[in-house]
């Protein structure tokens, strides 16, 4: 709750114990690589309702990550994801599904909340959740689901 816009990339270079980070409700359009880097002891991070719109390997150096809280987001892409990570709340995110193999690697996954997207029907058999052998939540409320073109 700072207006955040941005964030020079070197901030949190010298907070290499942080385990929990939350930076949600700002304005944070981008997130430069490799702002995290240092945080080798991350367990969670909260960027929840930001105005972030792509993420590629901001997390993918982060071992210890197993929380990512990404809500209320405009987020068109995300990618390396660690295959640590148990819990991803991508709910309100208006994520594209349809080019969405992020979860093929996120085998230890417990918690998964997609709610309030928009996607076609056969995006979800893509999603392939039954390689979620772990999966113990998932969370799909008010899921726009549409026919296939």
């Amino acid at each position: 709750n700072n207006l955040i816009k941005s964030l020079n990339s070197n901030c949190f270079s010298n907070l290499s114990s942080l385990e929990y980070l939350s930076l949600e409700n700002n304005r944070i359009k981008y997130l430069e690589n490799p702002i995290f880097s240092n945080l080798h002891k991350l367990n969670t991070i909260n960027l929840a309702n930001n105005k972030i719109k792509y993420l590629d390997a901001q997390f993918s150096n982060l071992k210890s990550l197993k929380n990512i809280y990404l809500s209320k987001n405009s987020l068109s892409m995300l990618n390396r994801l660690d295959r640590n990570s148990l819990l991803l709340d991508l709910s309100n995110t208006k994520i594209d599904f349809g080019s969405f193999y992020l979860l093929k690697n996120l085998t230890k996954l417990i918690d998964l909340d997609l709610s309030y997207n928009e996607m076609k029907a056969n995006i979800l058999k893509s999603l392939n959740l039954s390689k979620l052998e772990d999966l113990k939540r998932l969370i799909l409320i008010r899921v726009g689901l549409t026919l296939n073109d």
